[in-house]
């Protein structure tokens, strides 16, 4: 158990991660990105040509923003991911794969 006490998600919070990871991808250096990739993604997954990325998701505030114990979502984080993995699923099936920066 961490000593850090509860943690609660808001949408703040989510903001907040969501900004830092946004200006790491933006600005940072080459090294910074690969330290973020280190820090979201737990595992990959391949099948065939396929690959299957699997994420952390974040659990604390700054500095120690990927630290802590896990924390349970709040009824508008999960709403959110609910429908980003819709809106996901519905593009995937009107064409046929992810989206790119040039979808």
């Amino acid at each position: 158990m961490s000593d850090q006490g509860t943690l609660e998600i808001t949408d703040e919070w989510i903001a907040e991660i969501y900004d830092e990871i946004v200006e790491t991808i933006k600005t940072g250096s080459p090294a910074q990105k690969k330290a973020l990739v280190k820090r979201l993604i737990v595992q990959v997954e391949i099948d065939g040509k396929v690959a299957y990325p699997k994420y952390r998701v974040p659990t604390a505030n700054p500095p120690g923003v990927f630290d802590g114990e896990p924390a349970p979502l709040s009824d508008v984080a999960a709403t959110r991911i609910a429908e980003s993995v819709a809106a996901l699923r519905r593009f995937v099936a009107e064409h046929g794969s992810l989206p790119t920066a040039q979808s």
